[in-house]
């Protein structure tokens, strides 16, 4: 079965999600404070873009910066580099995988623009695109409308702050039992739930 790299419905060449043979993030300066979108952003993409059959998804801003800064990397390589970087990527000639993939990554970036929308998955073409047009439909639905789902980034998002949460109350329940915190905050910090 073929197998694509889809992108908020629309089939690329399965190696376009190799984001990561080009991008080098030792090159990219980090400076304090840190910027609220950046390089850890750039990961979190790369790190998702082969999950087969998961539709996953960005803020489309933030998928387009990343986009750009992988166009960067590209441009300030050499295209020997990058040809060899791809050496071996499913029989498709060197030489016409670094003129396909900086073409899909230009592509997806003005789709990503076009939608405002990031939505992506790997996988058998057709079943591929059903599940990233269906989650991207399902993800622009009103909040309270039947279907709805959230996007998985902001579903993702949502469920870490909550674990990370639950662990920051059990850690003031623990502070409150010590008496680190004083009477007047005690029985307001064991409440807390």
């Amino acid at each position: 079965m073929d197998s694509s790299f889809i992108f908020n419905g629309f089939p690329f060449p399965n190696f376009t999600n190799r984001w990561n043979l080009v991008w080098n993030e030792e090159a990219h300066e980090v400076s304090l404070p840190l910027p609220v979108v950046g390089v850890h952003d750039i990961a979190s993409i790369i790190c998702s873009l082969d999950h087969e059959g998961m539709v996953e998804s960005e803020d489309f801003e933030v998928f387009i910066y990343a986009v750009q800064e992988i166009l960067i990397s590209i441009f300030r390589g050499t295209r020997g580099e990058i040809e060899k970087s791809f050496q071996g990527c499913n029989g498709v000639p060197e030489k016409e995988i670094y003129e396909t993939f900086v073409r899909s990554l230009l592509e997806i970036r003005n789709l990503a623009k076009q939608e405002s929308a990031a939505f992506w998955t790997t996988g058998p073409t057709d079943v591929a695109c059903e599940l990233v047009l269906k989650r991207l439909k399902a993800s622009r639905l009103i909040v309270r409308e039947a279907g709805y789902q959230e996007a998985p980034h902001i579903f993702v998002r949502v469920s870490n702050a909550k674990i990370l949460q639950a662990g920051q109350v059990k850690t003031l329940h623990r502070l409150a039992q010590s008496g680190t915190c004083g009477k007047e905050f005690r029985k307001l910090l064991l409440n807390l739930f």
